[in-house]
């Protein structure tokens, strides 16, 4: 079976650095689909090998950054279920 580094739920990155995003499913071969959404506010889904993410704790992030998510959450609608909307 393989590692669950993540769990569903966990605030990721991308080690090279990539918007907040949410593991929402795991997949075989130690990967999983995240879903964050872009600067026009619509939902963007993808999948990525676990040793390419690095977690992202809120108690991390300054005051500031975290009014600033919590502010383009509000702006966009908040954390819905919408239709994945790829290009």
């Amino acid at each position: 079976m393989p590692t669950r580094r993540f769990k569903i739920g966990d605030g990721v990155q991308l080690v090279s650095g990539s918007p907040h995003m949410t593991v929402i499913r795991h997949l075989k071969n130690e990967e999983v689909e995240c879903c964050w959404f872009d600067r026009e506010g619509r939902e963007r889904r993808s999948i990525f090998p676990q040793n390419a993410l690095v977690s992202e704790k809120l108690d991390d992030l300054s005051d500031e950054d975290l009014k600033r998510r919590i502010n383009k959450t509000k702006s966009i609608g908040g954390f819905h279920d919408k239709k994945d909307k790829h290009s």
